[in-house]
């Protein structure tokens, strides 16, 4: 039997490169210009380009092209052309909607109908026939990454696979945590001997021990706070370092091979 490979792209929320942001807003402008002025082959051809150039733009304006692409052939008669640009929209927002303002109501009658078999299409061999790519919407990991940050300042770094600062903060972490622990105890052996002192010199000895102690633990207590703040803020604020695209093959039988490359 054949095997048919399906494509998915991860397409990651994040707050998109200045400079890609206006590449790919004008892109798109341009083709929403052309496809309201009937230009539909150069609307197809900027379409095609964004699709080739997916890691440039958001996933709601990979939609919109996709949409648009979708709508040119069903108006040019390619009905499978058609399906295959919505399938790709619907893979992006299956709760998408179609304005009745600007497309007819054999379109969107044509879209929701793939809309609602969407997910019982998925599990049908035709639905993998060609070779075609399909996105799956990853969440920025952020807030994620803030949360695991707020339970152990280096998680969330780890979580968004900046690995070196992760563990940084991990072991700074655990090195202020354990010294504050031990400081107070010590602070607190050296404020009792302190106070069992009796004798004049032996007093200002012990007490000068139980003062460093003291200080000691709270300044490493405060560090360990530091550090907690500067994790979680990082995690919140800080875009991951690296765009990361995942591919996976999968196969109809369900055997699956992943492949992660990193940009």
């Amino acid at each position: 039997m054949t095997k048919k490979i399906y494509i998915i792209i991860l397409l990651t929320l994040s707050v998109a490169n200045p400079l890609f942001s206006q590449k790919s807003q004008s892109s798109l402008q341009q083709m929403i210009k052309a496809f309201q002025q009937l230009d539909y082959e150069t609307a197809k051809k900027i379409g095609k380009q964004i699709a080739t150039d997916f890691e440039s733009y958001t996933p709601i304006e990979l939609f919109e092209a996709h949409k648009i692409l979708g709508i040119i052939a069903y108006q040019e008669g390619n009905l499978k052309e058609s399906n295959s640009q919505f399938d790709q929209a619907l893979s992006i927002d299956r709760t998408a909607e179609l304005d009745s303002v600007y497309v007819s109501p054999k379109i969107i009658q044509f879209f929701n109908e793939l809309k609602s078999t969407y997910s019982s299409r998925q599990k049908s061999s035709e639905f993998y026939k060609d070779i075609q790519y399909r996105y799956l919407v990853q969440p920025d990991p952020r807030p994620a990454a803030t949360l695991r940050s707020m339970i152990l300042p280096g998680w969330g770094q780890l979580y968004k696979n900046d690995k070196r600062k992760g563990y940084v903060l991990v072991g700074s972490t655990a090195i202020a945590a354990l010294s504050t622990v031990l400081f107070h105890f010590m602070q607190k052996n050296a404020h009792d001997e302190y106070l069992k002192a009796t004798e004049i010199e032996t007093i200002k000895q012990k007490y000068d021990n139980y003062n460093l102690f003291y200080k000691l633990r709270n300044n490493t207590a405060l560090l360990a706070g530091g550090i907690w703040l500067y994790a979680f803020f990082d995690a919140l604020l800080v875009e991951p370092k690296e765009r990361q695209l995942k591919v996976s093959f999968l196969v109809v039988e369900y055997a699956c091979v992943s492949v992660q490359l990193s940009f």
